[in-house]
């Protein structure tokens, strides 16, 4: 029982978006890892202002393209993105080993097959994505890392939210940020929610304490959890970070 929940607790889903997936089918990509096809997009930027070239992890129940309109404030040359394993067109069941799996197998299509300089590799992720983005920070060479709304590990989110549950002990799927974030050299931004209603702000700061490499902080004053991105601040921190 408490399985299923945390699997709707972790991973909601995204259902299928024809509309914006009509608009974006020029920019479309399919890549199979694991055995599955992956549904995502390399979207080029007009008149960027820098080489950078972004791979970007959503959220757990992020519709990815909605993010299109952002990244052309964001100072980069392109971004590539895919639906996480379930979400959308993509096929197969998401889980922990699965999403760190698929962002190993995409970094490496990036670097074979796409020709891309790995030192103008910068990952994004969000919430959910910012586990995935410092695994792949630990395990590959990334120039830069911006976590949004990041966690140290779900048990403590899972605790903030379920005060009276053995949460430690029942979940299955922790995305263990913590123990990756002592190993990178990388520099990396966070961007935080001041008034994060899903992401405890104390989860956000165990990670920040634990990174190696230099790193920068940014909280945005009066945002939540799911409208950081509308800020203003948010999109002038990520561009100065990218582009300084």
């Amino acid at each position: 029982m408490f399985s299923f929940l945390e699997d709707q607790f972790i991973f909601p889903g995204c259902p299928p978006n024809p509309f914006a997936y009509s608009t974006y089918k020029s920019h479309e990509i399919w890549l199979k890892s694991g055995g599955v096809n992956l549904q995502g997009w390399n979207y080029d930027v007009p008149q960027p202002a820098s080489s950078a070239v972004m791979l970007y992890f959503g959220g757990n129940a992020e519709d990815i393209t909605q993010m299109f309109d952002c990244v052309s404030r964001w100072g980069v040359k392109s971004v590539f993105t895919f639906n996480y394993r379930g979400y959308g067109n993509s096929e197969g069941r998401p889980s922990q080993s699965a999403l760190y799996e698929d962002a190993l197998r995409i970094y490496d299509y990036l670097i074979s097959s796409c020709g891309i300089d790995p030192r103008k590799i910068v990952l994004l992720g969000r919430s959910l994505g910012s586990s995935v983005a410092t695994y792949l920070s630990s395990q590959r060479k990334i120039e830069k890392t911006i976590l949004v709304t990041p966690f140290d590990n779900l048990a403590s989110v899972g605790k903030y939210h379920f005060p009276f549950l053995p949460v430690g002990s029942l979940l299955g799927q922790r995305f263990p940020s913590a123990e990756f974030a002592g190993t990178i050299d990388e520099s990396m931004l966070m961007v935080v929610a001041e008034q994060d209603e899903v992401i405890p702000t104390t989860s956000s700061m165990a990670l920040y304490d634990l990174w190696k490499g230099r790193k920068d902080l940014c909280v945005i004053a009066q945002a939540c959890h799911n409208d950081l991105h509308l800020n203003e601040l948010f999109d002038k921190a990520i561009y100065g970070y990218l582009v300084s």
